[in-house]
């Protein structure tokens, strides 16, 4: 099956990016939006994953995020891919705090999750 790693924000701050996309949904009405509850935080996309290892993998993700401490951030910037006229999804970007080492701490727990998700060879 092919998996991805996500954070799902809560229902209050869901609700609060789908009123400020509200207004596009009416521009665009013959896009295919997909539900506010499948909306997610990408930190890391996996492919294809062999069943067996999902024991392995949800143990490893339970220790990799437990190891960050919860942090606000904030939306900044919105974008869409492949491109504006060829849109298949459109994102939001986040702005948070940083590590001592001065990396956004999205990107730390992405990265300890990619490094742990390689050790499982995926």
């Amino acid at each position: 099956m092919r998996l991805f790693v996500a954070l799902l924000p809560p229902e209050d701050v869901l609700a609060e990016v789908e009123q400020a996309v509200r207004g596009r949904q009416r521009e665009w009405p013959a896009l295919r939006w997909v539900a506010p509850e499948l909306w997610h935080v990408t930190l890391a996309f996996l492919g294809n994953v062999d069943e067996e290892l999902l024991p392995d993998l949800e143990a490893l993700l339970a220790r990799r995020a437990a190891r960050h401490e919860a942090r606000e951030v904030s939306f900044a910037g919105a974008g869409a891919f492949p491109s504006a006229g060829r849109a298949s999804v459109f994102w939001l970007g986040m702005h948070g705090p940083a590590d001592d080492r001065g990396r956004p701490v999205f990107a730390r727990l992405a990265g300890s999750i990619s490094a742990g998700a390689e050790k499982l060879g995926l």
